[in-house]
């Protein structure tokens, strides 16, 4: 067996040990983004959920402000988004109700929500930051 000189160990061992922290790190980092991922369905399904369970809830009450405002969702117009939603939108999310349907697009730049009840439809921009990191 050759004798291995000190320098040569140590930057075998620094050279490991860099790849050890290379690695984790990049774990870290994809585990992170799915972690992001999952909040985001399971935020998106409680939007659903407030939007599809309950029976008296009409565009213009007071409870639809406060879900609003809740989740930081804003009101737009369909017209002006649809184009975006179908050069780039992809669905990420949809849900249904005997009261109605929810779909989530994802484009380059926003979420949309589309919501249509058997009395409305309605559109909504998600207005929460997407790309926040712990």
């Amino acid at each position: 067996m050759k004798n291995v000189s000190v320098t040569t160990f140590i930057h075998v061992i620094f050279a490991i040990a860099l790849i050890v922290v290379g690695a984790t790190f990049f774990y870290l980092l994809s585990a992170g983004k799915e972690q992001r991922h999952l909040q985001q369905i399971n935020r998106y399904k409680m939007i659903a959920d407030e939007f599809l369970t309950r029976e008296n809830f009409d565009r213009n009450s007071t409870a639809l402000k406060a879900v609003l405002e809740k989740y930081r969702l804003q009101p737009i117009d369909p017209q002006k988004v649809k184009k975006e939603i179908e050069n780039s939108g992809i669905t990420i999310f949809s849900g249904r109700s005997p009261y109605g349907n929810v779909r989530v697009f994802k484009t380059k730049r926003h979420y949309y929500i589309l919501i249509e009840r058997y009395d409305y439809d309605l559109m909504l921009r998600d207005d929460h930051p997407q790309d926040y990191i712990y």
